[in-house]
């Protein structure tokens, strides 16, 4: 008795296309982050790409890294337009989110320092953002 259904909205991978981390100094364990995430989308027919632009310092300046990933989104085209935009916007950032946390984690414990534990964040401002920056090439 099988009563799950394929979701209309599907997380299909993506890719860091920009890492860079720099570390000068030393890192205390109770010095907060700044995080910068800027979000854009392109919605083109059944595919949706969200691209993040990351931005991490700690308050000393003793660490920065920069990232972009592209993180590339299928959909059915019977989906609502009001439920496909809360896909877009609260759903597809809030999925890729915990990669983006556990590639900064790995790459800062492989780099040789503490690892960087980014804590989980309400990731609703940025799909507001997100919301007046997706380009739609139908």
């Amino acid at each position: 008795m099988n009563n799950t259904e394929a979701s209309k909205f599907r997380f299909n991978g993506y890719i860091v296309k920009h890492s860079d981390f720099n570390f000068n100094g030393s890192i205390s364990a109770n010095e907060s982050l700044n995080i910068n995430i800027t979000p854009s989308g392109v919605k083109e027919k059944e595919l949706f790409t969200l691209t993040l632009d990351i931005e991490i310092k700690n308050e000393s300046n003793s660490i920065s890294l920069h990232m972009i990933t592209d993180s590339q989104f299928s959909f059915e085209k019977d989906l609502e337009p009001n439920q496909l935009g809360k896909f877009f916007t609260l759903n597809a950032p809030a999925i890729v989110f915990p990669y983006i946390r556990a590639y900064i984690s790995m790459l800062s414990s492989l780099s040789g320092v503490s690892p960087i534990l980014l804590p989980t964040l309400n990731l609703q401002n940025i799909g507001e953002t997100l919301a007046t920056k997706i380009i739609v090439k139908d």
